[in-house]
């Protein structure tokens, strides 16, 4: 594996004035179109020199590129990480980068965790979780962990990380018998942590509820959001008090503003644009909220608006302080 080199330039800048289906932007709001390569991308991140990675969660294709959609380098060439015969969709999904320039990428129904040199592209380290029919969604980085949701178990995952070191999956947490119940459909999507490293905060998807983890005691207590509908959440971004969600079928972005022990929150903003058709991850880079437009809905039919995208939300729309 690794990466092809900077395979052009120019060639996918950021357009800022019409969306995708043709419909103007809400002033402020960008385009940044993924490369072809890059068909049903799902995760997005950032590292700290302003590249932004994605991923096809068909055939497990990675990339980057710069903050213009310009400079695209093929990190790990589709058909890689994944072979034919272990392409269920959807494949990749979340990603992050942690501390030592590593790129964490969550393998979907695969099952399997992916660990690459987020520069090269070498594969650092692979794990796949002890058990069946998985859907492993996105993943929290701390100082000595990784979370990672599980969108068909009841489970949340850690790998342990002592410093470029990295363990094993465990489950962690089951969550039989808290209250945070798994049910027939999609469960836990998105997943944040808090800057103190004490709590983790998680999105169940068709439920629309919100938890608060305590990583000391592992207890779940729910999110009061005061009846405010977030169900379809997926992605979450957390920066202080401030939590931004990105609901898919809604299409639209949550601003909540969290009380201090995570236990409540109120809707601060609910943000919508033309170019959220279908809406997944999010990352924040500089002043905007990078949302990745996946397009998910329409895979069965055949007929996505190329490009992929994804939408670049000034802050100041979602009700940023």
């Amino acid at each position: 594996m690794g990466r092809s080199g900077i395979l052009r330039a120019g060639l996918f800048a950021a357009a800022a004035l019409c969306a995708p289906t043709g419909h103007a932007l809400e002033p402020g709001v960008r385009i940044i179109s993924a490369p072809p390569e890059i068909e049903y991308p799902e995760g997005v991140t950032v590292d700290d020199q302003g590249w932004i990675y994605v991923s096809s969660a068909v055939d497990s294709a990675v990339a980057r590129m710069n903050a213009q959609g310009e400079a695209v380098e093929i990190l790990s060439e589709g058909g890689v990480l994944l072979p034919p015969e272990e392409q269920l969709f959807p494949g990749l999904l979340g990603k992050k980068i942690d501390e030592h320039g590593r790129l964490w990428i969550m393998g979907g129904r695969s099952g399997k965790i992916f660990v690459l040199d987020k520069d090269t592209g070498e594969l650092v380290a692979e794990h796949a979780v002890p058990s069946e029919n998985n859907a492993l969604n996105d993943a929290a980085i701390l100082d000595d962990a990784v979370y990672v949701t599980d969108t068909a178990q009841p489970i949340l995952w850690r790998l342990s990380k002592d410093g470029e070191k990295i363990g094993a999956p465990e489950a962690w947490l089951s969550f039989d018998g808290t209250p945070l119940q798994y049910a027939p459909g999609r469960n836990l999507n998105g997943i944040a942590a808090d800057a103190d490293g004490k709590y983790l905060i998680v999105i169940q998807m068709d439920k629309g509820l919100l938890f608060r983890i305590d990583l000391a005691s592992k207890d779940v207590t729910p999110i009061d959001v005061g009846g405010e509908p977030v169900s379809n959440g997926d992605g979450l971004v957390l920066v202080g008090q401030t939590l931004y969600l990105v609901r898919q079928a809604e299409t639209e972005v949550v601003t909540l503003r969290l009380a201090p022990d995570f236990t409540s929150a109120e809707v601060i903003s609910r943000f919508s644009d033309p170019a959220l058709t279908w809406p997944a991850t999010a990352a924040i880079a500089g002043g905007e909220l990078l949302v990745m437009d996946t397009q998910f809905n329409r895979r069965a039919t055949g007929d996505p608006v190329k490009p992929f995208s994804i939408v670049a939300i000034p802050l100041e729309l979602l009700g940023a302080e």
